[in-house]
């Protein structure tokens, strides 16, 4: 005999498995889609090579410490106010 029932939640098991991988192929286009556009504005405006540390870490360049993602236009400062 087939269980009507077992086949009903094995349908939905891979369905939800199958959007699930949807979703994530949908995210990682959209990412290299942006890296895209990035590196053809950078050669549209003559750029031909990035320079990039051998090891990024030992950099004497200032590594700015502002977290972007913060919401709205509030920032903390180092003494936990916000400005």
């Amino acid at each position: 005999m087939i269980s009507v029932k077992e086949n009903i939640k094995s349908c939905r098991a891979i369905i939800d498995q199958l959007m699930n991988q949807r979703n994530n192929i949908t995210n990682e286009i959209l990412r290299l889609e942006g890296s895209l556009k990035v590196f053809v504005d950078m050669d549209n405006a003559g750029v031909s090579e990035i320079v990039v540390p051998k090891n990024p870490l030992e950099t004497s360049e200032v590594i700015d410490g502002v977290d972007v993602q913060a919401s709205g236009s509030e920032q903390k400062q180092e003494n936990g106010s916000t400005v």
